[in-house]
Protein backbone atom coordinates (compact mmCIF):
# COMPACT_ATOMS: atom_id res chain seq x y z
CA UNK A 1 0.00 0.00 0.00
CA UNK A 2 1.38 3.36 -1.00
CA UNK A 3 1.56 6.02 1.71
CA UNK A 4 1.37 9.80 1.40
CA UNK A 5 1.42 12.58 3.94
CA UNK A 6 -1.72 14.67 4.23
CA UNK A 7 0.04 17.57 2.47
CA UNK A 8 1.16 15.30 -0.39
CA UNK A 9 -2.31 13.78 -0.73
CA UNK A 10 -3.89 17.23 -0.85
CA UNK A 11 -1.55 18.27 -3.65
CA UNK A 12 -2.01 14.99 -5.56
CA UNK A 13 -5.64 14.20 -4.79
CA UNK A 14 -6.92 13.96 -8.36
CA UNK A 15 -4.23 11.50 -9.57
CA UNK A 16 -4.44 9.52 -6.32
CA UNK A 17 -8.21 9.12 -6.70
CA UNK A 18 -7.81 8.13 -10.34
CA UNK A 19 -5.16 5.57 -9.43
CA UNK A 20 -7.33 4.00 -6.74
CA UNK A 21 -10.38 4.05 -9.01
CA UNK A 22 -8.53 2.21 -11.79
CA UNK A 23 -7.25 -0.58 -9.57
CA UNK A 24 -4.06 0.89 -8.17
CA UNK A 25 -4.99 -0.29 -4.69
CA UNK A 26 -5.60 1.54 -1.46
CA UNK A 27 -3.53 4.51 -0.33
CA UNK A 28 -2.74 5.33 3.28
CA UNK A 29 -2.65 8.99 4.28
CA UNK A 30 -0.57 9.98 7.27
CA UNK A 31 -0.59 12.91 9.62
CA UNK A 32 2.26 13.48 12.02
CA UNK A 33 3.91 10.32 10.73
CA UNK A 34 0.96 8.08 11.65
CA UNK A 35 -1.62 6.59 9.29
CA UNK A 36 -5.00 8.26 9.83
CA UNK A 37 -7.14 7.32 6.80
CA UNK A 38 -7.11 5.03 3.79
CA UNK A 39 -8.36 5.94 0.34
CA UNK A 40 -10.06 2.89 -1.22
CA UNK A 41 -12.30 2.25 -4.21
CA UNK A 42 -16.04 2.13 -3.58
CA UNK A 43 -16.11 -1.50 -4.70
CA UNK A 44 -13.61 -2.42 -1.98
CA UNK A 45 -15.62 -0.55 0.63
CA UNK A 46 -18.80 -2.34 -0.42
CA UNK A 47 -17.05 -5.71 -0.22
CA UNK A 48 -15.76 -4.90 3.26
CA UNK A 49 -19.23 -3.82 4.37
CA UNK A 50 -20.74 -7.09 3.05
CA UNK A 51 -18.14 -9.09 4.98
CA UNK A 52 -18.88 -7.12 8.14
CA UNK A 53 -22.62 -7.57 7.69
CA UNK A 54 -22.20 -11.32 7.16
CA UNK A 55 -20.00 -11.59 10.25
CA UNK A 56 -22.55 -9.60 12.28
CA UNK A 57 -25.38 -11.83 11.06
CA UNK A 58 -23.42 -14.98 11.89
CA UNK A 59 -22.61 -13.66 15.35
CA UNK A 60 -26.26 -12.73 15.95
CA UNK A 61 -27.33 -16.21 14.83
CA UNK A 62 -24.89 -17.81 17.26
CA UNK A 63 -26.12 -15.59 20.08
CA UNK A 64 -29.67 -16.91 19.61
CA UNK A 65 -28.65 -20.48 20.39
Amino acid sequence: MDTYTLAEARDLLRPLVEGVRTGGGPIAITEGGRPVVVLIAVEELEALQRLRDEADAAAAGEACW
